[in-house]
């Protein structure tokens, strides 16, 4: 059995920067017919990585319909995003309905998202949690973190904070930045946990830390108010700055009223803290 591991832009979810995925892809004996399949296989992840759209497309749409789960994936996943194809979310989910019934983890979690976001098919939030359960409990995050969203907004389901929170936590526990920042806010508003302000900054520092501007901007909140944590202008600022900097529109004004508290040095340090966090990509925060 051969392992073949492969990090690449695939999946664009809700609204945010696409995903950078890790998906594993399990080649037994029975699931290439021959060595130059196999190469073929490789020839298009490759393309795929360098992003030759054209080259991968053309290698793998062969091995796809030969019923290669991992090729399945893929051209699912450019036809949903339009990479070497026009876009088109119906030809995606077919791809990778396909992959998704093979049991691939990565593609149930990506079909799943399609029934949530209605690409290619009328919302079905039942039908989307069905794929996120069956991708979940193979661990997969994106599935885990998406699961956890359906409990806690009651969509299909029973609204229910701790089974959301559950799935989280299994999310975060393996460094998925946006579980961390949501498990985060379940220990700061005592959703499906004890209420909890030192677990919760915990969290946000972690999502924080991989760049996650929504846990930043909530981890200088936390700095603000001395909530789970020493009451720090610098700190606060610090990372107000740096959700500033990352997108969060709503961090600009909470930092600059930060530093109306602040003295001209206290300003400037925070200012190169936040150059130093930036510039080491988060070692040095």
């Amino acid at each position: 059995m051969v392992f073949i591991y492969f990090k690449g832009m695939l999946m664009k979810t809700s609204g945010k920067s696409p995903l950078i995925l890790t998906f594993v892809i399990c080649l037994s004996a029975a699931s290439f017919i021959s060595v130059r399949a196999h190469g073929d296989y490789l020839s298009g992840i490759f393309a795929y990585s360098i992003e030759d759209y054209s080259t991968a497309f053309a290698e793998l749409t062969p091995l796809a319909e030969q019923g290669n789960a991992g090729a399945q994936y893929i051209i699912g996943g450019m036809y949903n995003l339009g990479q070497g194809v026009p876009q088109d979310h119906e030809k995606g989910i077919v791809w990778l309905r396909l992959a998704a019934k093979q049991g691939l983890a990565e593609a149930q979690s990506q079909l799943g998202m399609n029934y949530n976001q209605g690409w290619g098919v009328l919302q079905d939030y039942k039908e989307a949690a069905a794929w996120f359960q069956l991708a979940a409990e193979q661990g997969d995050t994106e599935a885990q973190r998406s699961l956890g969203l359906i409990y806690f907004h009651g969509r299909s389901v029973l609204q229910d904070y701790e089974e959301a929170t559950k799935w989280f936590r299994l999310a975060a526990e393996q460094g998925d930045a946006d579980a961390q920042s949501l498990l985060g806010l379940n220990y700061l508003n005592g959703q499906g946990v004890l209420q909890n302000y030192e677990e919760a900054t915990k969290w946000f520092r972690l999502a924080a830390e991989q760049g996650d501007a929504d846990a930043q901007n909530n981890l200088a909140y936390m700095y603000t108010f001395g909530m789970g944590i020493l009451q720090d202008w610098v700190y606060a600022h610090m990372w107000y700055n740096m959700a500033s900097a990352n997108g969060f529109d709503e961090a600009a004004p909470k930092r600059d009223a930060a530093a109306e508290r602040m003295s001209v040095s206290q300003i400037e340090q925070a200012q190169e803290m936040a150059r130093n966090c930036l510039n080491s990509n988060y070692e040095d925060c």
